[in-house]
C-alpha cells in the first residue's frame, strides 16, 4: 500500500535583479512570432540597432554554421535537411514597445557581446499561449506583457497583471555559448528567406 499525503505546491522562481525588460502590448509580439512555424524561436534583441528580430530556429542552424571542420558537415543527410528548412523572420524597432530597458546584467561577468545583443532561443508554443492569454483576458483594455531577460542560458520571464490576478511564465533558453556567436538572422543565412510583417496599422 502506498500512502498519499498533501504536499505544498511547487512554484518556479527566477531572479530578475538587474535584468533587461520589455513592456509591450501582447499583440505586437504575437504578430512577430505568429509566422514562425518551428517549435523553437530565436529572439534577437539588439541594443546597438535598437531592433528586435524573431526568427525560426532549427538546431541544424548552429550545428552547420559553427563547426565547419566537424563531422557534422560531412553528414550529407544533415546538410540536405538544413538546406530545405524554411526560415521565417520578422523584425521591429524598439520604438514599437511601451518600454525598452537593456541593462548590463547588474555587474555580472557577461558573455561575449551580451552587452550589445542577446539571442534567446526558447519554445514558441508556451510563449504564444501566454501572449494570447494576455491579449484576450481583459475585455475593456488589453493587458501589457512584461518580458524580462538576461542572455541565453538564463530564464526568460513573461508576466502580466489584471484587476484580480497575475500571470507569469518562465521559459528555459539555449545557453549563449552553445550558439557560439552564430548569426541566426537573414544576414547570416545563405539562401534564407526573410519575411517581415507590420506590427501596427
Amino acid at each position: 500500500i502506498i500512502g498519499v499525503s498533501d504536499a505544498d505546491a511547487v512554484v518556479a522562481v527566477a531572479e530578475k535583479t538587474g535584468c533587461s525588460e520589455i513592456v509591450v502590448t501582447p499583440r505586437v509580439l504575437l504578430k512577430m512570432v505568429e509566422p514562425v512555424k518551428s517549435s523553437e524561436v530565436a529572439l534577437i534583441i539588439s541594443d546597438t540597432e535598437k531592433r528586435v528580430t524573431a526568427t525560426s530556429f532549427h538546431y541544424t542552424d548552429a550545428a552547420t554554421r559553427t563547426a565547419s571542420t566537424s563531422a557534422l558537415l560531412q553528414n550529407a543527410l544533415l546538410n540536405a535537411n538544413a538546406a530545405t528548412v524554411l526560415k521565417t523572420e520578422t523584425s521591429i524597432g524598439v520604438d514599437e514597445f511601451d518600454e525598452f530597458n537593456f541593462l548590463d546584467g547588474n555587474g555580472e561577468d557577461l558573455p561575449d557581446g551580451a552587452n550589445k545583443e542577446v539571442v534567446l532561443v526558447f519554445s514558441i508554443k508556451e510563449a504564444k499561449a501566454m501572449l494570447q492569454f494576455c491579449a484576450q483576458t481583459s475585455i475593456d483594455e488589453e493587458l501589457r506583457a512584461i518580458v524580462s531577460f538576461y542572455w541565453g542560458g538564463r530564464p526568460l520571464i513573461i508576466e502580466t497583471e489584471g484587476d484580480s490576478f497575475t500571470g507569469e511564465l518562465i521559459l528555459a533558453t539555449v545557453a549563449h555559448n552553445l550558439l557560439n556567436g552564430v548569426d541566426l538572422t537573414s544576414r547570416g543565412s545563405n539562401g534564407g528567406q526573410n519575411r517581415r510583417v507590420p506590427t501596427r496599422n
